[in-house]
């Protein structure tokens, strides 16, 4: 099954260094996904501990790792990788006004252009609402539903409320 992909096209952390975070977690996880962040990771100074979300007023972070190593190939398609077990990986801090894509498959449920994604109440995909939950933590407007690149991978565009 293909892995989940996540583009920031309009993000303020694309040029502040201080929305980007770096975290790990013992269990693999794709691009696109929500995590929350916890403590720094014993004897690191920048390296957070990630977990799911517990309720849908936690602080969230966007999964955004690095798909490839600088001495890698690109050999597969951005959906084939996923951020590997008790391995850093990038987390980007979204902001009201951002927007950025990311693929179908990591939202529950089917997004509908002029409704919502939000933080659910555990996991770590963003949830399709038809109306915003009120305190939840990350609310997102669908504006586009798009096809990403040759192997036509369905994507969601979002702009942040």
């Amino acid at each position: 099954m293909a892995k989940a992909i996540f583009i920031a096209e309009n993000m303020a952390s694309t040029k502040l260094g201080s929305l980007l975070r770096s975290a790990k977690q013992d269990t693999p996880i794709e691009n696109g996904c929500i995590v929350t962040l916890g403590d720094l990771v014993a004897g690191e100074s920048d390296l957070y501990e990630a977990g799911a979300v517990t309720a849908n007023t936690d602080d969230v972070y966007l999964v955004d790792g690095v798909e490839l190593d600088s001495d890698e190939q690109l050999t597969k398609g951005l959906d084939d990788f996923e951020n590997p077990a008790n391995k850093p990986f990038r987390v980007r801090k979204a902001l009201a006004g951002d927007r950025f894509s990311i693929s179908a498959s990591a939202i529950t449920g089917k997004p509908v252009v002029g409704e919502f994604v939000e933080v659910p109440a555990t996991g770590n995909n963003l949830a399709a609402v038809e109306t915003p939950t009120e305190g939840a933590s990350l609310v997102c407007e669908v504006v586009a539903l798009w096809t990403f690149g040759t192997r036509a991978i369905p994507m969601v565009r979002l702009v942040v409320k």
